[in-house]
């Protein structure tokens, strides 16, 4: 296992994590606030003021933390792969 397969399972494992809080909380029928955390609400509008301008990247930082941890996790799974050495 090559740094990249460790660092995109590392990203599976943390987005596994929080559907699995989001799915106690919703099972223990508690409020969960941070269900649909994405990247605009965590780190603040301004700071992705610049994305506005391109219609195809904003909703990227609007999907769900968990959605992006998965595919990100995806990304680095398959560069292990493409970059392995033997």
């Amino acid at each position: 296992m090559n740094k990249y397969t460790a660092v995109g399972l590392l990203a599976w494992l943390v987005g596994i994590v929080i559907v699995g809080f989001q799915s106690l909380g919703s099972f223990m029928e508690q409020e969960v606030s941070w269900a649909d955390a994405n990247l605009v609400d965590l780190l603040g509008a301004e700071r992705f003021r610049w994305a506005l301008d391109y219609h195809w990247l904003y909703p990227l930082f609007e999907t769900p933390i968990y959605l992006l941890l998965f595919g990100l996790g995806l990304i680095f799974i398959l560069m292990g792969v493409i970059f392995w050495r033997k």
